[in-house]
């Protein structure tokens, strides 16, 4: 007779999402979201405790907690940013590292704001990505900061009727903040920049104001990733996927 599970066992990360999986997320969350045990607000005002956590029922202002209760906080939460995860992307089960990197994106925006491969595969266009295939019209920039250890991104979208066409994607590794102010200064010399949006987080603040001084603040806009906000754009990214009034460039490999 096979043994019954004990409905009141709670489930593991290292069971849901396998043991390689589970030890990148544990030392990946709490590097990127920052430890805090007292629940502080956040830029935008938001009560926020442990690794990000701004789950009223946790975040409960003047609120402290140990090392070990926060941990245990984030496994339950990861678990349930994990599972549908995998339930809309199935084939991540068997990549732990991109498996991780998945959940630990889930947990930032948000497990309903997340792209299964059939939605991005709608959206992949063979004429999408390519600078000379640009049409003269308004252009939309979204860019990601980063110095060191992550990419700098550079997304260009140009609006064509009520369809944002993806024209360039430009990337840089370790570049120097000049470097990045000269990429964007080509970019804007190639396409009719209409707004650049900026991740304003954290090391984004100086290059924000240097990017409104050089185009002005009605055309460039920084925005603090914190509270809501990630959900907030994540979810209408989504829904333009879903729709697909984003073509954009087809991988070259899958995970």
């Amino acid at each position: 007779m096979a043994a019954q599970k004990n409905p009141t066992q709670k489930k593991t990360l290292a069971g849901v999402v396998g043991v390689v999986a589970a030890t990148l997320l544990f030392a990946l969350v709490p590097k990127y979201e920052g430890e805090v045990l007292t629940t502080y607000y956040d830029p935008v005002g938001i009560a926020t405790v442990c690794y990000g956590d701004t789950d009223p029922a946790l975040a409960i202002p003047g609120k402290r907690y140990t090392r070990e209760e926060c941990l245990r906080s984030l496994e339950q939460k990861l678990i349930a940013h994990a599972d549908p995860v995998i339930s809309c992307t199935p084939d991540l089960a068997g990549h732990p590292n991109q498996l991780a990197a998945a959940v630990s994106l889930a947990y930032n925006i948000g497990p309903s704001a997340w792209l299964s491969y059939e939605v991005i595969a709608g959206c992949e266009d063979m004429e999408a990505g390519l600078p000379e295939l640009y049409q003269g019209g308004p252009c939309f920039f979204g860019n990601d900061i980063a110095r060191r250890r992550d990419l700098w991104v550079c997304w260009v979208w140009e609006l064509i009727g009520d369809v944002l066409w993806t024209r360039e994607i430009s990337e840089l590794k370790g570049a120097s903040f000049a470097a990045q102010d000269a990429e964007i200064a080509r970019l804007h010399e190639i396409y009719r920049m209409t707004r650049l949006v900026m991740d304003q987080t954290g090391m984004g603040e100086k290059p924000v104001e240097d990017m409104q001084r050089r185009y002005g603040t009605a055309s460039v806009e920084g925005v603090i990733l914190a509270g809501a906000r990630p959900l907030t754009i994540a979810t209408v990214a989504r829904q333009a996927f879903e729709d697909r009034r984003v073509p954009t460039a087809i991988a070259s490999s899958s995970p």
